[in-house]
């Protein structure tokens, strides 16, 4: 007996170790979601000719829906969770909650890709919910059904950008031109940073690739852009050499270049960049409308400053002198990036490795094509033919760079900025917090003659409020998780373990 006892002892020890370091994962798994998409779980529908097409994982396939159509989906142990992917923009759509008759209006957002997390929207995971379209015919890829509990990272939770709270905006025509000739700037300050970057797209590739969209979102969310982009509603094309070939490739589509640049003008408006960031003048590799969508930032950064510029924006969201714009290859006023430092996020990976193995492989219809930009190059400082790295100052308000290899050498970010702010203060916008000279004390200070906006020449001519938030002051609800389940699993081992301990102690007394 003795023998077992101790036996019993030395085993409870053994647990308890290994459930303090090296046995955790099923605790931390049970707070997974596990994914469980399948025709099996519907029960009703009507208006869906092909559900099955929504849970093969095929983007390029499309199940388009009749009008006023419903799914009905029903897990005996609660639906968590849905993650719907859409060829266009929808709009308002409902889910029921047939459990209790609750109804969630989705879709307000506009995404393409809108994750809903129904435990949030009822409370509780429901174990029917009723999928409705009342607004049309919907055009679906795909639809994925989670069980409670926490969706995998590739989920993606899009939210919209803040008005007048973005520190840098990239101007990219194309859905793979970030990825590419941009190659390190959106990991780089959007996650290592931790800026408010958004990417506003020239193009949708709505005449051509509209399936393209979903390339870019998957790429942008791979690189830890969590911000949903804006795309421009202009159409895609490559027969055109010049950006002036471009515009009138644009008129011809009823696009004039005044309402193109007034569209980049609104934008720099709306959120107010600290940074604009944009395509080579000469189009990197000639491509029109890289040449034409350069040319569009570069005119708007000179007069979105101005109320009499398009004054509609100018009313809706005051004016905005962008504090300093960089064009990529431009030859003036040089700023070379290194892409090649590991970084403290994605696990050391430097900014050029996410772009590459993170970023671009989500572009499946461009790796046949483009592949060879990143073939054989281990580094962003490999790659000679439009360099990811090089830039050129085009414009600044803040004075000249000096060597810190920064775009915000000189700027504060808008969040800095509200920090730095005393809590009675209302928030005002500066792009620096370097002292500035004030109208009173200009005649008594000596200032440095660096001129308030500066556009750099080219070489040769070619060259909002807060929203009230209710649940603010209710205590976080309490969700054990895995440490909290090996830490009742350790303390229920050490207090039998406590027993048997005891039980020996009082069987030796009795034996003396």
């Amino acid at each position: 007996m003795k023998l077992f006892l101790r036996k019993l002892v030395l085993g409870l020890l053994t647990v308890s170790i290994l459930f303090s370091l090296h046995i955790p994962a099923f605790a931390e798994n049970a707070s997974q979601a596990t994914e469980i998409s399948s025709t099996s779980l519907i029960v009703d529908r009507s208006g869906f000719p092909s559900p099955k097409y929504l849970f093969n994982n095929k983007f390029w396939e499309t199940q388009v829906t009749e009008d006023r159509a419903h799914l009905t989906l029903e897990y005996k142990d609660g639906i968590g969770s849905l993650y719907l992917s859409f060829m266009n923009a929808y709009g308002e759509y409902t889910i029921i909650n047939n459990d209790s008759g609750d109804t969630y209006t989705a879709g307000k957002d506009l995404f393409i890709h809108e994750f809903i997390d129904l435990t949030a929207c009822f409370g509780a995971a429901p174990s029917s919910v009723t999928i409705s379209f009342e607004n049309g015919p919907a055009q679906l890829h795909e639809l994925d059904v989670f069980t409670e509990g926490t969706v995998p990272d590739s989920v993606q939770k899009w939210t919209h950008p803040e008005e007048g709270k973005v520190d840098l905006i990239l101007f990219s025509s194309h859905s793979d031109d970030d990825q590419l000739f941009f190659a390190g700037l959106l990991p780089y300050y959007a996650v290592e940073r931790d800026y408010q970057v958004l990417v506003i797209y020239l193009t949708d590739h709505h005449n051509t690739a509209p399936g393209r969209r979903h390339e870019v979102l998957t790429g942008l969310w791979a690189v830890g852009v969590k911000t949903y982009p804006i795309f421009g509603h202009y159409e895609d094309f490559g027969d055109a050499t010049t950006a002036e070939e471009a515009f009138r490739k644009f008129a011809k589509y009823g696009h004039s270049q005044e309402e193109m640049t007034n569209f980049v003008v609104e934008q720099l408006r709306r959120f107010k960049p600290m940074v604009a960031v944009g395509h080579d003048l000469k189009g990197e590799y000639g491509h029109a409308q890289h040449r034409a969508y350069a040319k569009m930032l570069t005119d708007a950064v000179e007069i979105s400053g101005d109320a009499a510029c398009h004054p509609e924006s100018a009313d809706q969201y005051g004016t905005w002198d962008v504090p300093k714009t960089y064009i990529h290859l431009y030859k003036e006023n040089p700023i070379v990036m290194d892409w090649d430092q590991p970084m403290e996020n994605f696990n050391g990976m430097t900014p050029y490795q996410v772009s590459k193995n993170l970023g671009f492989p989500a572009h499946v219809s461009q790796q046949k094509g483009w592949g060879w930009y990143y073939e054989g190059k281990d580094t962003a400082k490999q790659i000679k033919d439009y360099s990811p790295c090089e830039y050129g100052l085009y414009r600044t308000t803040v004075g000249p760079d000096t060597g810190k290899q920064d775009m915000f050498e000189n700027l504060t970010s808008h969040a800095e900025q509200l920090q730095a702010l005393p809590e009675a203060t209302a928030p005002e916008i500066h792009p620096t917090d370097a002292p500035q000279i004030t109208e009173t004390h200009q005649e008594e200070t000596q200032v440095q003659e660096v001129p308030t906006a500066v556009t750099m020449p080219p070489i040769s001519s070619e060259q909002e409020s807060p929203t009230e938030n209710p649940a603010a002051d209710t205590a976080p609800e309490f969700t054990p998780d895995g440490q909290f389940y090996r830490l009742m699993i350790l303390e229920i081992v050490l207090v039998v373990l406590l027993l048997v301990l005891l039980i020996l102690k009082a069987r030796k007394k009795k034996n003396r």
